[in-house]
């Protein structure tokens, strides 16, 4: 899907009044580009009385739309987007404030497609939807109607993870690239770390985690995370390894030896005081309880990666059931 945003040249148009009939389209329209506007937009697609929003990896946002001579408002289930809307039916050209959006002929959804809401997690600082295409490669985690975890990998939805792996060979895969995950309701921590385990055996340790989307301003509230696995646990939940792993003698034991640090366990926020005790010259393994929400692992973590280069993270998988 992320392709798509590359098929079309980039050019201005001037677009101009005219009656639009969305039931004359069977497709998408993608927005175009020219010098100074790359912003990544979503795709619109009309299909009855439904509208699907569609950013560039694969996030679908559902809803319907009124066109009312020159607005278009879109009504979702948690906001309304009014716009300013004109059409150019020689070209084919729709302008939505400023900006235009040509049509892709063929692309449609069909009246079962599934669509999730984002964890809603929102943070100080968000990513534009340009910053977001910079990275290599997006793919969702969600659960189901039946609380089954799953994902979604372009269009398809999946509950094998074993398909991880080959997704992202299939995306252009290098080495220290990172991957975009949306996080939907009601997945945990232990989904994510499930996951986890699958990049690491391509020797992907780095992620960003998408928690919500804001679709007015076109952004993102998010986590740039970063995560390890002792060989020993490779060793229990990996039964392929697809790459040599980039870390040789990744044994707890022998890091203890070597550095001997200070293991500190995390199970909640309540833990977080301990941070006001750690000293800078002392080195730290931080054991992270899977059971956390996912909310406060993120501001673990950023407190974590505030403080000097002397700590290593592990996630305690000891009494769970990886």
């Amino acid at each position: 899907m992320k392709k798509l945003f590359f098929l079309i040249a980039l050019t201005t148009i001037f677009s101009c009044k005219e009656k639009f009939n969305p039931k004359e389209f069977k497709g998408t329209w993608i927005p175009l580009y020219n010098d100074s506007t790359h912003a990544y937009l979503p795709l619109i697609t009309f299909k009855n009385d439904s509208v699907f929003l569609e950013d560039i990896y694969t996030y679908t946002i559902t809803g319907n739309y009124l066109i009312n001579k020159n607005s278009i408002k879109f009504y979702l289930k948690n906001d309304t987007l009014d716009y300013n809307f004109n059409f150019n039916r020689k070209d084919s050209i729709l302008k939505i404030n400023d900006k235009n959006y040509t049509f892709y002929e063929g692309f449609s959804y069909d009246t079962n497609l599934k669509t999730y809401e984002l964890i809603g997690i929102n943070r100080k600082k968000n990513i534009s939807a340009d910053s977001l295409s910079n990275f290599e490669v997006g793919f969702h985690l969600l659960k189901n109607k039946n609380d089954s975890t799953i994902l979604k990998l372009n269009d398809r939805f999946t509950s094998d993870f074993d398909l991880i792996p080959r997704f992202i060979f299939g995306i252009h895969h290098r080495l220290f690239n990172k991957t975009v995950i949306y996080i939907g309701k009601r997945i945990t921590l232990k989904d994510i770390i499930k996951v986890y385990q699958k990049l690491y055996s391509v020797n992907q340790r780095g992620v960003f985690l998408v928690t919500s989307f804001n679709l007015r301003e076109n952004s993102y509230s998010g986590f740039l995370d970063h995560f390890d696995f002792w060989e020993e646990q490779e060793n229990k939940f990996m039964n392929e390894r697809v790459e040599r792993p980039l870390i040789p003698n990744n044994n707890r034991e022998i890091y203890i030896l070597k550095h001997t640090p200070k293991i500190i366990k995390i199970n909640s926020k309540n833990d977080f005081e301990k941070f006001d005790e750690m000293k800078k010259e002392n080195n730290y393994l931080i054991s992270i309880n899977p059971n956390m929400n996912i909310e406060d692992y993120i501001n673990l973590k950023e407190k974590i990666f505030k403080v000097d280069k002397n700590i290593r993270t592990e996630f305690d998988l000891t009494n769970s059931e990886f």
